[in-house]
């Protein structure tokens, strides 16, 4: 049974250090300037980011 992780900003970066992320719209560009090392797409354009075992959306449309 997949395990749900509540997610802060440190976990953030510990799990996605330099890979591809998307979140909440209007999230993505202050999370990029505050976290070089992420890989955040345009939350206006991808909706929902598989990135090995771990998964990110940018909210209810792809939840």
């Amino acid at each position: 049974m997949p395990k749900l992780l509540l997610t802060n900003k440190k976990n953030i970066l510990l799990i996605y250090n330099s890979k591809k992320i998307v979140t909440g719209i209007g999230v993505s560009e202050p999370l990029q300037k505050e976290y070089t090392n992420l890989k955040v797409q345009n939350d206006s354009l991808v909706t929902f980011v598989k990135g090995g075992n771990f998964l990110s959306s940018n909210g209810t449309t792809a939840s």
